[in-house]
């Protein structure tokens, strides 16, 4: 869950395609470690054992580790023989082999989707059977526009040919016009409410036929459809604006000054490392620092002068007047979008679809949890609050955001892990290879199913750079189950053409099913009418089509699911793999986590497959996988040892863990995000359109109207971002809030996570849940091979299999990990910490 926007694919399609990974919270596992609670003899021994048939350790497992580690090899082993086997295009698509052919297709496919869209709502039978068939027809069309638009989304981010990158950009700008036209169709959304609203019909639909049906609905009114003339224009008019004020505030993310500059450097940055200084002052007697990250990190982290350092603080949480305005326009406009929709806030019409349905219980849930975390939080406060007495005697003892930094230093220090901690080392083992080996082997005891290369290697034409690396999930008894393509590795930009490498897991085809498509004639004349243009697609061959991209299961044939995983690690050599940190193996792990939910759930519709989930489900099983990443370290210890030479770490490997946060300091960490989660929420409260006292009532309007008593600017509201912002710190954070400073213009998260910031919260709290009910004994580690894989079943079968087809909270319920109470929202929706492994 990271710093992403919707996917463009909006129409049926009510979820994210692209999942962004977010590191939010100290995984329970390596809390367990942390605290010495977590026993590593019986993992250790399990990986140990080649004895155990349920794990095979042939050479299909080294193929698979060398295939990420070494270049050599892969290059020798990644490409079937052209002569052996006939090339294909991009995703085994057969004719999708330029930048020409992939307008094509997204003719092709406009074009039968408009022929369907006039068939659905020409349909004048009123038999039961025909007006049933109308939420498959959505589902279809849905996937026809999906197919093209998911797809193009991840070229765009990562193919390296440039005519790709933009014919894929202005597809992707076409349809994405189209999708909103069809979010306000009346004749569809006519034709979906026949659906429910004849008894019949509605009782003669299947379970996941009437979900489906519903999850519609709420989309076609979320879009204003059912609303008078007038009122579907503003809410045109209001949506519109929203996504020009998120795109504008998307890109005005960042401070509002570029440097900070510092008289005398040689007195005002004392500490900083001479290295360093000099990149700052480039022979000048003025030291300029840039507020990015990067740089400002360096002064916080090194300069021993106090002032210096809140400067280069407020410097880096600046903002100019109109990126707060920007994001107040913003918020304002989304409130009025709810309350055209006769929602009470912009967060009551995002959450009513979610597992939690009310901004009271995420209220509830927050608070209860930061309540409960604070005196963690406190406790690392006061240990740098004895650091700052004796290394700056004479000082405040406060801890301000400018000291973090620099006195967490000392504490990782005096902290430093024994050379017997688990950890140690612990990126010596961890390359690319051993993560994906080990990720099989985990795959294989919980789930039954493998990581392998296709045999035979990959087909010409199949990926866009020789370094992306096909992966079949292949399931013991049930044969390929679906596809994943690992985009890991960094580019040389020059020569190679650059790509997104940001974590992320894109989506290219669900699983639907599809021999019932044949049955319905409606279905099949738009495939025909579609291509009966004059558009070339190697003759009567449909469009997007190839061998091998169907799974056979239980008579039925359904899409063979396709997702990619995108990271930007370094570019291994022989000799020298690439090795992970900690983060890494835990963000590979994630990501896996979500294509596991793509490949076993097998839905009839593609609008409820895998990751097309709520927001605050769709983390559960992704980071319910994170928790096994130790087994990863065992295995590399068992099953080839320290791949880099003399055993020492790659340089900087344990550096980049730390660079984006502070060792030792997990507590004060959360309890921020803690603090983001609520802000999200009050950002998205009633307050936005309420200037009068009796709007005020409940807890967030009570912090508006406590929070602006201070401030002048824009007098005819009460709403102020920043003095929201600075309230909630003082009450929730153990940070106190810096006078001047605007960090919520740099909360980049609004944008696609409006009002469901929590969500990362929710989800470690049921992966969490689960992880300790299937996974782990009473009183210590469990890793007991028929647990697991008891375990594992149930995870599929419960939560997995269904993708969005059925309410998580019912497999919750049967995993027994739901308490009293917790799913009807009666009384305080809480949790304990050691749900999220705190």
């Amino acid at each position: 869950m990271g710093a992403n926007t919707p996917s463009p694919c909006a129409f049926v399609l009510r979820r994210r395609t692209t999942l962004q990974c977010q590191t939010m919270l100290i995984s329970p596992v390596r809390a367990a470690l942390k605290s010495g609670s977590w026993t590593l003899g019986v993992t250790s021994r399990f990986f140990a054992s080649n004895a155990s048939p349920s794990i095979p350790t042939d050479s299909s497992s080294s193929h698979l580790r060398l295939m990420f580690d070494s270049p050599t090899h892969w290059h020798n082993t990644r490409m079937s023989r052209p002569s052996a086997v006939r090339p294909t295009g991009l995703f085994g698509y057969n004719d999708l082999v330029s930048p020409k052919a992939l307008y094509t297709a997204a003719q092709i496919r406009l074009r039968q989707a408009q022929a369907l869209v006039d068939a659905i709502i020409d349909e004048k039978s009123n038999s039961t059977e025909e007006i049933r068939r109308t939420v498959k027809r959505l589902d279809v069309l849905s996937d026809w526009l999906c197919s093209v638009v998911d797809m193009c989304e991840l070229l765009r981010s990562v193919h390296p040919d440039p005519y790709y990158m933009l014919a894929a950009t202005e597809i992707l700008g076409d349809l994405t016009n189209y999708l909103n036209q069809l979010n306000t169709h009346r004749g569809l959304f006519l034709a979906l409410r026949r659906v429910v609203d004849t008894p019949q019909v509605l009782a003669s639909l299947d379970p996941e036929e009437r979900r489906v049906a519903e999850l519609l609905l709420i989309d076609f009114e979320k879009s204003g459809i059912h609303m008078p003339e007038n009122s579907r224009k503003r809410f045109v008019d209001l949506y519109d604006r929203i996504l020009r004020l998120g795109h504008q505030f998307s890109h005005m993310s960042h401070p509002g000054v570029d440097h900070v500059r510092f008289a005398d450097p040689e007195r005002t940055l004392v500490g900083v490392p001479r290295i360093l200084m000099n990149r700052f002052t480039a022979g000048k007697e003025v030291a300029e620092v840039a507020t990015t990250w990067e740089d400002a990190s360096i002064v916080l982290r090194y300069c021993r002068v106090e002032e210096s350092r809140r400067k280069m603080f407020e410097g880096m949480y600046s903002a100019l007047p109109d990126q707060v305005l920007k994001l107040e326009e913003l918020l304002k406009t989304r409130a009025k979008l709810a309350e055209l929709l006769g929602a009470e806030s912009y967060a009551n019409l995002i959450l009513s679809d979610q597992m939690v349905k009310s901004p009271a219980s995420v209220q509830s849930f927050l608070e209860s949890l930061a309540a409960q975390h604070r005196p963690r939080a406190l406790e690392e406060i006061r240990q740098l609050e004895q650091l700052k007495l004796i290394l700056s005697p004479g000082s405040s003892p406060t801890i301000h955001g400018w000291d973090r930094l620099f006195y967490s230093q000392f504490l990782a220090q005096s902290h430093a892990a024994p050379a017997s901690h688990p950890q140690e080392n612990i990126t010596a083992y961890l390359s690319v290879g051993t993560v994906f080996q080990g990720l099989s082997l985990l795959f294989q005891s919980l789930y039954g199913i493998s990581l392998q290369p296709p045999p035979g290697g990959q087909r010409p034409g199949e990926v866009w750079n020789s370094e992306v690396r096909r992966l079949d999930v292949v399931h013991e008894k049930k044969g390929v189950l679906g596809v994943i393509y690992c985009d890991l590795f960094k580019r040389e930009e020059e020569t190679e053409g650059g790509k997104s490498e940001a974590p992320a897991h894109f989506t290219i085809r669900c699983s639907r099913r599809l021999d019932d498509d044949e049955t319905d004639p409606v279905i099949v004349n738009a495939k025909v009418k579609g291509n009966a243009h004059g558009l070339s697609w190697s003759g009567a061959q449909p469009v997007l089509s190839g061998s091998g991209l169907e799974v056979v299961e239980d008579g039925k044939r359904y899409q063979m699911p396709v997702v990619v995983l995108v990271m930007g690690l370094r570019r291994p050599v022989d000799g020298s793999p690439t090795l992970l940190t900690v983060t890494e193996v835990e963000t590979i792990f994630h990501e896996m986590g979500h294509a596991m939910h793509s490949m076993l759930a097998r839905t009839q519709f593609q609008h409820i497959a895998g990751t097309r989930v709520s927001t605050d489900f769709v983390e559960v099983p992704s980071i319910l996988h994170e928790q096994f990443y130790l087994v990863v370290q065992h295995a590399g210890r068992s099953s080839i040892g320290s791949p880099h030479a003399g055993g020492e770490p790659h340089p900087g490997a344990q550096e980049k863990d730390e660079s984006h946060g502070v060792r030792g300091q997990n507590a004060i960490e959360t309890q921020a995000q803690l603090q983001m989660a609520l802000l999200d929420q009050l950002y998205h409260s009633p307050a936005l359109l309420e200037s009068s006292p009796e709007h005020n009532s409940n807890w967030l309007g009570s912090l508006i109207q406590s929070g602006t008593s201070n401030t002048t600017a824009q007098p005819e509201t009460t709403f102020k971002t920043t003095a929201m912002l600075q309230q909630l710190q003082n009450r929730v954070n153990v940070i106190p809030y810096a006078e001047g400073t605007h960090w919520q213009v740099q909360f980049g998260h609004l944008v696609g996570y409006g009002a469901t910031y929590y969500s990362y919260f929710w989800a470690r709290k049921w992966a969490g849940r689960v992880w300790r009910q299937l996974f782990m004994k009473p009183g210590g580690g469990g890793t007991d091979l028929m647990r697991w894989r008891d375990g594992g079943e149930l995870v599929k079968d419960e939560l997995l299999k269904w993708g969005g087809g059925r309410d998580p909270w019912i497999g919750l319920e049967r995993m027994n990990v739901v308490k009293e109470g917790e799913r009807e929202g009666k009384g305080p929706v809480s949790t304990d910490l050691q749900d999220l492994g705190l």
